[in-house]
């Protein structure tokens, strides 16, 4: 959008009264003048400097004069060239951050809370260009920690506007699903934002298609997932459809293109693993959802190998669905038997030729592992697939610290247990734990491994 439209826009948008006061519309020019100060040399740039310069300027020559309303239009003016810079796309599990970035940080640190109560209300005005301009400013508040702050008091108000955003065509949806998903950092609004029914309108606009980018709702669901409340309301814990959201959020995972906009709905996987009613809808035989996922700890897609890996090694630590992956028996029948624990072996078992690099996805596969070898109906299966044979293979090559300590846990209980052959004995009582040097060269050393659940935030 040139300087031009974004003020034909401003003119347009004639329910903006006392939005800010001048002083705050003077300083935001005034920040905005100094970027692009510094950052433009072309003439386009060149024009929307001198713009910015004669706008304040008069601003300031009538600000003792200028009704409340026309302090409004020219604030709707500031904003409109502010709209100009383009954004950054958002980043799950991180905050998005807004390309005119100094001018956002010192918006929030000047707006009190009248004007966040009024700008809340902008968001919901009848007419599009003003919507889109308020949800443009929250977007850009929740890209730092003060405005996140500030909102943070304002979300009883702030979530429901932009959970009825979310579902609209155009920006108007980007900049409310990208503002949602920077506000989830935090727990206390996540169960506000739970609670306001954001899985369920994640899922609905998943679903149509026709408002927020599908990668921004994954994300939402994404982080929502890392606190119970949001578990239980994707899993449709109790109702007549349980499991029914996650069985279509795998269906994504597997079919849905292009790929990299679906992968987290592998994070999401890896979320509700951690508690006992998403292990049992992911696990239930009926909805064939642990075949789907499968596949993909032997594909090229690092971030979905390490969530799956991830959401694995969280049901080999419940002792009441173990079994189910014990069990389970690939679509080939016999040569499919214990799929689960040969794919978790794999990683882990020293191949040379399609070695699986990532440190997360090992760590995951070992832990999983040793879960495995506490139970006896596991220790039964590992020794049929020679895995005390593999994991020494393995821990030849291993150097990643918390992988060779799970691996090392292994092998203790294989021993106990009479599972290594004469031949693998030898070095196997005294196993060397990986070290590895910090920053302060101070020493780290196995086994160093836990037994918690994992989720997708580190």
């Amino acid at each position: 959008m040139n300087v031009q439209n974004s003020l034909d826009v401003a003119r347009d948008a004639h329910a903006v009264n006392t939005a800010l006061s001048a002083s705050t519309a003077i300083d935001a020019l005034d920040a905005l003048d100094d970027d692009d100060a510094h950052s433009s040399s072309s003439p386009g740039k060149k024009t929307t400097l001198g713009v910015i310069t004669s706008v304040r300027d008069d601003m300031r020559r009538r600000r003792a004069t200028t009704s409340g309303a026309r302090v409004g239009n020219e604030l709707a003016r500031a904003c409109a060239r502010a709209s100009s810079a383009p954004l950054r796309g958002a980043a799950p599990h991180d905050f998005v951050r807004r390309r005119r970035g100094r001018w956002i940080e010192r918006h929030a640190t000047i707006m009190a809370g009248d004007e966040l109560d009024e700008l809340i209300a902008f968001t919901s005005d009848k007419t599009q260009a003003v919507r889109a301009q308020a949800l443009e400013i929250v977007q850009g508040l929740t890209g730092g920690d003060d405005g996140c702050e500030k909102l943070r008091t304002k979300t009883n108000e702030l979530v429901p506007k932009l959970l009825n955003a979310i579902g609209r065509e155009g920006v108007e949806s980007k900049y409310a699903a990208t503002a949602l998903v920077n506000l989830t950092h935090d727990p206390w609004v996540i169960t506000e934002v739970v609670n306001k029914g954001a899985v369920e309108r994640a899922m609905d606009g998943i679903r149509d298609g026709d408002g927020a980018p599908v990668n921004l709702l994954l994300s939402l669901l994404a982080n929502v997932t890392t606190a119970e409340s949001g578990v239980h309301v994707i899993c449709q814990e109790g109702k007549a459809l349980e499991g029914f959201y996650v069985s279509k959020l795998i269906q994504l995972l597997t079919t849905g293109k292009p790929e990299e906009e679906y992968d987290h709905a592998a994070s999401v996987l890896t979320n509700i693993t951690r508690d006992p009613i998403g292990r049992r809808v992911f696990l239930d035989p009926k909805r064939g959802l642990l075949a789907s996922v499968i596949p993909f700890m032997s594909q090229a897609n690092e971030l979905r190998r390490e969530r799956v890996a991830a959401a694995l090694r969280n049901c080999c630590m419940d002792d009441i669905q173990r079994q189910a992956l014990l069990n389970y028996v690939g679509a080939n029948g016999g040569d499919g038997e214990h799929e689960v624990v040969r794919a978790l072996l794999r990683p882990i078992s020293g191949k040379t030729v399609g070695a699986e690099l990532s440190d997360h996805v090992r760590q995951a596969c070992a832990e999983a592992i040793f879960a495995l070898a506490k139970d006896s109906a596991g220790r039964e299966v590992l020794g049929k697939l020679d895995a005390p044979r593999l994991l020494r293979d393995g821990y030849e090559l291993e150097e990643h610290a918390e992988t060779c300590a799970a691996l090392v846990a292994c092998g203790e209980l294989f021993m106990k247990h009479d599972m290594v052959p004469a031949d693998l004995q030898e070095g196997l009582n005294n196993p060397q734990a990986c070290e590895v040097l910090d920053d302060d060269e101070g020493m780290v050393m196995g086994p160093g491994f836990g037994g918690g659940f994992i989720n997708t935030v580190d």
